[in-house]
């Protein structure tokens, strides 16, 4: 048996801290009102989370576990009390509460792929210090003015002539997505 965080989840890890972030496209309907969830977690969470397909289950809780020198007993039994879970999880961390969220991770027969940024400089082993990310968890980019309509609640400058080229604005996503950032496009 392999577990996996979900696909509608990314996990980024960063210095201190690691975030769950729920994908701005929705994947299933079951996980609808998962939408906005956003989760500070400790780095050391961060690091079971992103880690935790990398092979078959036990193998890959005996790894974790070697690696953050802690009972595999331990990753064990926070793994199954979040596999699967069609509730969001709440738990206490040093006076901090932190949430899982429904589906967070799931149980599939063969190997695949998760979605994790990790900063280079992780040390899942340091303490958790809840803070806002380095950089944005997502990024709404308008790739240009031009409107045939005029809602005068936009904020749009549309008397701005020197839109993006093509070029720029490719340039633009994959910084984005070099940094961990989820997009989503508005098209006008």
């Amino acid at each position: 048996m392999y577990i996996y965080l979900n696909p509608q989840y990314v996990i980024r890890n960063e210095n201190n801290c690691s975030y769950i972030i729920a994908k701005s496209a929705l994947i299933t309907a079951k996980l609808e009102h998962a939408m906005a969830f956003a989760s500070v977690v400790p780095p050391s969470i961060g690091y079971i989370l992103s880690h935790i397909g990398e092979g078959e289950l036990n193998a890959s809780i005996e790894n974790i576990a070697n690696t953050l020198n802690i009972k595999p007993d331990l990753i064990d039994k926070f793994i199954r009390k979040i596999i699967g879970n069609p509730v969001k999880v709440g738990w206490n961390y040093k006076g901090v509460t932190i949430s899982f969220s429904p589906y967070l991770l799931i149980s599939v027969k063969e190997e695949s792929e998760g979605s994790v940024y990790t900063d280079n400089e992780l040390f899942y082993t340091t303490d958790f210090i809840p803070k806002r990310p380095s950089v944005p968890l997502n990024l709404n980019f308008m790739i240009t003015t031009q409107c045939r309509t005029d809602c005068m609640y936009c904020y749009a400058d549309r008397n701005r002539k020197n839109d993006l080229t093509s070029w720029q604005i490719i340039k633009v996503i994959d910084e984005a997505h070099d940094m961990g950032g989820e997009s989503g496009f508005d098209r006008r």
